[in-house]
């Protein structure tokens, strides 16, 4: 196996995301705002780097949460859960309102599009770090623009990495007054040639910027010239490999 890391196979695993609202199809023993997750996009799997539903954190931060449904079979909820060929309908079954979606789709290579992601209840959620990162392929976020971040903290490393990605218009109106940590949140974000989405945020909790934007093709800064960043205390790297930037009176 380890001299095939390479090889890919020849088929594809169908792995869409779509969020739909439940509520009314479910046993009330499970229900409390509920929420049902299936994948159904196809993912392309290469030898040694399949991709994989959970990371280890998630599943620690969420195991009593979530119920796993797997080809209409229930699965346990466990680490790196690998897909396999044949699979064609997994399911996640929001037991109780999520706190922490940190590492959720950590590293999945793949992951070409996210729909209905606009039903997931984030309003308790005070942690998104690492949630896409590694996602090299996916390309809209489209799913993120209603979500309630008010209460969230963290968003380091959020979208390290997505190197597809190349509108972030969903996050226009999120609320980002509590956030303090913005660590490499578009790091390698080598898509990203423009952040104007970020024009109205409220930043003014912000503490650490380091490596926000680091190697995004950035043209301009307009939208950051209005941040409020008098409590911030690490910048460093936050512009890095911008290499074409320009103009930098904004700031």
């Amino acid at each position: 196996m380890e001299g095939d890391k390479n090889k890919e196979f020849n088929y594809a695993t169908p792995f869409d995301i779509i969020i739909k609202n439940i509520k009314a199809q479910l046993s009330k023993k499970l229900i409390n705002e509920n929420n049902i997750i299936e994948y159904k996009n196809k993912i392309n799997l290469t030898m040694g780097y399949s991709d994989h539903i959970f990371d280890k954190k998630f599943v620690k931060n969420n195991k009593d949460n979530i119920k796993l449904i797997i080809n209409g079979k229930k699965e346990k909820l466990v680490d790196c859960y690998n897909l396999k060929k044949g699979t064609n309908d997994i399911q996640i079954i929001i037991t109780k309102d999520l706190t922490n979606l940190e590492y959720m789709f950590y590293d999945c290579r793949t992951l070409k599009n996210i729909e209905g992601l606009k039903y997931l209840n984030t309003k308790k959620v005070k942690n998104f770090s690492y949630m896409f990162f590694g996602c090299h392929k996916l390309s809209n976020i489209y799913g993120l623009q209603n979500w309630d971040v008010s209460k969230e903290e963290n968003f380091e490393w959020m979208f390290c990495g997505c190197s597809s990605l190349s509108d972030i218009n969903p996050l226009k109106n999120w609320d980002a007054s509590n956030v303090k940590n913005f660590h490499c949140m578009f790091l390698l974000c080598y898509s990203l040639s423009e952040i104007n989405a970020l024009y109205n945020w409220d930043v003014s909790n912000g503490i650490i910027f380091k490596a926000m934007f680091d190697r995004c093709p950035l043209s301009d800064l307009n939208a950051l010239q209005n941040c409020n960043v008098s409590n911030g205390i690490s910048f460093s790297s936050m512009f890095y490999g911008c290499s074409l930037l320009s103009d930098i009176n904004p700031l």
